[in-house]
């Protein structure tokens, strides 16, 4: 009879031990996926809404500057003006008006399409953006929810995750930290180390060089 209770409170250890092991990888494939997730979000492009209203912004201001650079340049050409080239009856010279003239290369600049089309720049880039098959994320706010939304689920999972392998541990079950909890413990380790070592030497009178203090013996 009691050979027969041990077998059974072998077996229901090794369910136990297999439902342990089970529990984790649900948790460890969880915490993958939400972490995928949030990798996602977070490097997805701008909200297409967003990247059309900056680039309307863009386009805008390049119209805005063309004036202050080319305002007064394009009145005098337009105008007209007299030159003065020195004595005698020769020393003026009219310069009749002319349509504006752009300096050698401008009109190969984008910002030269944005100031004298910009209806026409704007539309063209709308098509653009709608074309361009990006990955377009959320808008600002709602990516910001949905960021916050994922980080605390991926913090609950590693919560419920780390509780259970130190659970585990406790009975003779050996279980794998999450990646990201292993290595938040390790960094924690090492600066306790670290802080440790520096109490130490600062309680014999020695300081770490690197620690702004000198060395003493």
């Amino acid at each position: 009879m009691k050979q027969n209770d041990d077998l059974r409170a072998v077996q229901a250890a090794k369910a136990a031990a297999a439902n342990i092991k089970a529990t984790a990888k649900a948790l460890e494939d969880r915490h993958r996926t939400l972490s995928k997730d949030l990798e996602r979000i977070i490097h997805a492009d701008r909200a297409q809404e967003e990247v059309v209203a900056e680039m309307e912004r863009l386009v805008d201001q390049a119209g805005a500057a063309f004036p202050a650079d080319f305002g007064r340049t394009f009145v005098r050409q337009l105008s007209g003006h007299t030159e003065l080239r020195g004595p005698g009856d020769a020393r003026e010279r009219v310069v009749r008006p002319r349509l504006p003239e752009l300096p050698n290369g401008y009109l190969g600049h984008f910002n030269s399409l944005c100031a004298l089309f910009p209806d026409l720049v704007k539309v063209r880039l709308r098509e653009v953006i709608a074309q361009s098959g990006a990955n377009f994320g959320l808008p600002a706010a709602a990516r910001a929810a949905k960021v916050g939304e994922l980080e605390a689920a991926i913090a609950d999972v590693e919560r419920l995750h780390t509780d259970l392998v130190d659970g585990a541990a406790e009975v003779g079950i050996e279980l794998p930290l999450l990646p990201a909890v292993r290595q938040r413990r390790e960094a924690e380790a090492l600066r306790l180390r670290r802080e440790q070592e520096l109490e130490a030497e600062r309680a014999r009178g020695l300081y770490r060089v690197n620690a702004g203090g000198p060395l003493g013996g």
